[in-house]
């Protein structure tokens, strides 16, 4: 997430003063959710910590009139639900390792809220570990997450660009499932 935040930061132009401390606050938020798993302690330090920075994470909330309070549990809400703090502690490699079946694994080079380069070889890394040999990588040049032809793949752009999905992606998975599969 750490790095997620400063990718899509830069490719927005955010200033490095800023980048810098919407990673530490993410550093910071994903250390309270992992420190156990009572609820109502989390909620505590999260209420706490959000409190103490409410003026650097929350100042465009209060400038489109939340009052504090209203940010602070807005914020709660969202990363102390179960989703959230279970997104934030799983760990893929152990299931990934019991997969068997032939995989493809894809990314956009673009894609900034899955980085391909940190991501397809841990997946790659965790399947080979638990033994599975078939297993094709592809990174997808020019694509975003949601592999549409972008640039430079900010999450902002996703609603202004009109294709859905790339047809050159289309085809590698096609082709890919005709022969992995029966169906040749």
């Amino acid at each position: 997430m750490k790095l997620q935040r400063r990718l899509i930061e830069e490719a927005d132009s955010t200033s490095a003063e800023k980048t810098a401390h919407d990673v530490a606050h993410i550093e910071k938020i994903c250390s309270i959710l992992k420190s156990g798993k009572d609820s109502i302690a989390i909620t505590d330090q999260l209420k706490s910590y959000l409190k103490s920075t409410i003026s650097v994470w929350g100042a465009d909330l209060l400038k489109s009139g939340m009052n504090p309070e209203e940010a602070i549990n807005a914020q709660i809400n969202i990363f102390n639900s179960p989703w959230f703090r279970y997104f934030v502690t799983y760990n893929p490699r152990p299931a990934l390792k019991k997969v068997k079946c032939p995989v493809l694994a894809m990314n956009g080079a673009l894609d900034l809220q899955v980085p391909p380069k940190e991501n397809l070889k841990e997946i790659e890394k965790a399947l080979r570990a638990g033994g599975n040999k078939n297993i094709t990588i592809k990174l997808m040049f020019g694509l975003n997450h949601l592999f549409q032809n972008a640039r430079p793949g900010s999450p902002k752009e996703y609603a202004q660009i009109e294709e859905t999905f790339s047809p050159a992606t289309l085809k590698v998975m096609g082709d890919w499932i005709v022969e992995n599969t029966d169906r040749k």
